[in-house]
Parts: structure tokens; sequence; C-alpha cells
């Protein structure tokens, strides 16, 4: 018999460990608190092609960028490596493509992070049967709200030489860290303290501004707020169940991850990431 059949579905567990959001209106009143560096309403925000295109405009110095295609929480899945899944992918009316991460964490080692996530965008690029001459010019913005590299500027890009300074290597990649600590008075600065409060009353960010009062403040909003909070409710769930069976009925990782797929209707590796560290999931 299933170890989870003492589980029946209530919030009883839960509760005991993690704070259940109950009522609508608590759920819409957390989710409007969220700003741009809260994933999954960062990841709702961005999901509008428009709110999509303002923040490159200003990232990119480009302010006639035009974004055809727009793609959030996009997953890179390889059967022999870890996946990655981007915040945002985009590309634009000439096909350069454009990555956006955002971490408010400083625990990752962000430089091999960025590394890690270009070669598998690279990858992901790249077809079976074409030429390294299809691919296409990829601008990364890794976004941190702090400037873990001491840069004190809100955006550097980083730059590639062979051999001497003055011959710039070009492989048609670009890659900018952008923080929001440094306020320089510049539109990017600008841009990242609106991330930081994400205020649905300050309109004064074009179309990310009209995204983000949507989500707020207009009942069209309220449905993906919802959903943006009963995620965490449902996580609390199954985080719940697994420290039970970690700590009470003493199951062996492995057990516990199959049990979970099974009663939560989990894949492998949507369940490994409640069971094991988020950094030694593996596809």
């Amino acid at each position: 018999m299933s170890s989870l059949s003492w589980y029946n579905g209530g919030d009883d567990l839960a509760e005991k460990e993690y704070r259940v959001l109950r009522t609508r209106e608590e759920r819409l009143a957390f989710a409007r608190s969220m700003n741009l560096f809260s994933t999954p309403f960062m990841r709702e925000v961005f999901k509008d092609k428009e709110a999509t295109q303002y923040v490159l405009r200003i990232l990119t110095g480009k302010p006639d960028l035009i974004i055809r295609e727009n793609l959030t929480e996009y997953r890179i899945a390889k059967i022999d490596s870890r996946d990655a899944v981007l915040d945002v992918l985009a590309a634009d009316d000439r096909g350069v493509v454009y990555h956006i991460e955002i971490q408010l964490a400083d625990s990752d080692d962000h430089i091999l992070r960025v590394r890690f996530y270009s070669a598998m965008t690279d990858s992901e690029l790249l077809e079976k049967g074409t030429r390294y001459t299809d691919l296409p010019n990829t601008h990364i913005f890794y976004i941190s709200m702090n400037d873990f590299m001491n840069l004190k500027a809100p955006i550097a890009k980083v730059r590639s030489y062979i051999g001497d300074e003055d011959k710039v290597y070009d492989d048609g990649k670009s890659i900018y860290f952008v923080n929001a600590a440094v306020n320089d008075q510049s539109e990017v600065a600008k841009l990242m303290d609106y991330f930081k409060l994400a205020d649905p009353y300050d309109l004064t960010h074009g179309e990310l501004s009209d995204r983000v009062h949507l989500l707020k403040c207009d009942p069209e909003g309220e449905e993906p707020m919802c959903a943006i909070t009963q995620s965490f409710v449902d996580e609390g769930k199954i985080i719940g169940v697994v420290e039970y069976m970690r700590n009470v009925l003493h199951k062996n990782n492995e057990d516990i991850v199959k049990e979970i797929m099974e009663y939560f209707q989990l894949n492998d590796y949507q369940a490994r990431t409640f069971v094991y560290p988020r950094e030694a999931v593996t596809a």
C-alpha cells in the first residue's frame, strides 16, 4: 500500500508547516504585493509581448525594436544533462534572439549560470542538419537585485578579446549583466527601480506599466493572479507531504519521488525538484 494512503488531499498537514492562503481575497492581496523579481509574477507579466518589447527597448537602447515572438518559462530539456527553464525568450523582426533571466537570490554562481544557460540556448536554436552560420545573434540580459560584481553601473556588457584588446572577439552573442542596486538616473536604472516596486499606479513605463496595472487592478487580471498564488498553496501541500514522508515515515528520496509522482500527477523532473536540492536535479 502506498504510504500516501493516509493523505486525503486536505490542508491539515500543509497548514502545520506552511501558511495556506484560504480566500480569494487573501490570494489576490498576496499576489498584488509581488514585484518583477518574483518569478511567477514576472513570467505572467512578460506573457505580454508589448511589455517584453518595452523592457528590451530600454535594455538594448533601441527604441524602434520590434518583437515578433515572445515566450515565457521556456524549458530546454536534454536527455543527459540538467534542464534549463528560461524566464523570457524573444525574437525580433530581424531574427535576433533575446533571453532575459531574472534572479533574486545571491546563492547561485551567476557567471557559471549564464554560461550554462547560454550553451543550452545555442543548442536549442541550432537544429539538426543546419550550419553553424545559421545560429542567430543572441542577446542575454541577466538581471539581479544586487550589484554582485561591484560594477557600479546598472548595466554592463561582457566584452571578449582575442590576443590584444584592440581585437574584439565577436561570435554573435552579447551578454549583459543588469542590476537594481545602482541608480545613476539612467533609463535602465529607472526601469530597475520599477522592477523592485511594480507599483500598478506608476504608469510611467508604457506597456510594462499597462500590463502590471491590468494584472494587479483590473478584474481581467484576477484569474491569472489567483492562479499564481494557488500554485504556492499546491506546492506547500507537496512540500508538507515530502517532509512528512522523509522525517516521519523515513522514506528514502527515490521512493518519495515515485509516490508523489503518482499521487500528485507530476513528471519525474517536477517531483525531483521537491525532493532534491535544486542544483542536484537533472533531466
